[in-house]
């Protein structure tokens, strides 16, 4: 059993930036973008329990197939975040 959480930094191309984002928000991961001194290059910040990690996983990857991909172990101290997309 997987217990505990993930944050992934993730790398990705900028040309799949949206595309990614979307899916990730529409599987109810929450998700930072930042952008890089790279044009070309944005990094993703996402939170996710470790047994849906390799899922996340494979969404990142079936669109970018040369992203980068690092995972953390995280505790969360404060929960803050707050959907808006239903508004």
């Amino acid at each position: 059993m997987a217990l505990g959480s993930n944050m992934l930094l993730v790398i990705i191309d900028k040309k799949y930036e949206n595309t990614i984002i979307d899916q990730i928000k529409k599987n109810n991961y929450p998700v930072t973008s930042v952008n890089t001194n790279d044009l070309n290059k944005v990094i993703l910040v996402i939170t996710t329990p470790r047994k849906k990690r390799r899922k996340l996983v494979k969404l990142i990857n079936f669109f970018d197939h040369s992203a980068l991909i690092i995972a953390q172990s995280t505790q969360l101290i404060e929960q803050n975040y707050l959907d808006t997309s239903s508004k």
